[in-house]
């Protein structure tokens, strides 16, 4: 009896050892069925769904969110989850998903100005809604960094910083994808 414990206790070990040690740990996501659908179609979706509730501060959100990503992105369309129609950020996006593209355009800088404008616009509306939300007030502050207000965005990105440290220290191990809000208001200070 001992010695087939002994036996049974070895292989676990062995076996513990070997998944714990493996040098190549293989994980795909699900591929996405994604739309390609004009800008303008999903924001004045998301503009009647906001007005349907007015007090709905996620909605809000969503919409300056989506007006921030057609400012970043300069172009005409974006890509939709095909079963939803929800904006696609890609597999574990950060918590301000996108980058702000550069162009030559006059009419896409003339859209992405106005884009901003409505994205600041509408996350101020959101966080008097909301005002704890704090990955809605770190995409506040990134538009205004955009907007060339930078003294304002610090403040944004420092108030997000000071809300979210007493949870975001208490994190374990963090898994691919994982973007604290600590973290990433940081970087853009």
């Amino acid at each position: 009896m001992k010695a087939l414990r002994i036996v049974c206790l070895t292989t676990l070990a062995v076996v513990a050892h070997a998944l714990l040690t493996s040098h190549e740990v293989q994980a795909r996501y699900a591929q996405q069925q994604l739309d390609k659908v004009p800008i303008e179609r999903v924001l004045t979706n998301l503009e009647d769904a906001a007005a349907e509730k007015p007090k709905d501060a996620g909605l809000k959100f969503n919409l300056a969110r989506a007006y921030a990503m057609g400012f970043a992105s300069k172009q005409d369309e974006v890509q939709v989850r095909s079963q939803d129609q929800t904006l696609w950020f890609g597999y574990g996006p950060k918590n301000v998903p996108f980058q702000a593209q550069p162009t030559d355009d006059p009419q896409a800088k003339q859209r992405a100005d106005r884009y901003l404008a409505k994205a600041l616009e509408t996350y101020e509306a959101a966080l008097k809604l909301d005002p704890e939300n704090n990955v809605g007030r770190l995409g506040y502050g990134w538009c205004l960094d955009q907007a060339g207000q930078a003294d304002a965005a610090i403040e944004q990105y420092r108030k997000v910083i000071a809300a979210a440290w007493p949870k975001d220290q208490k994190l374990g191990g963090l898994g691919p994808g994982a973007h604290p809000l600590t973290v990433e208001a940081a970087e853009y200070l």
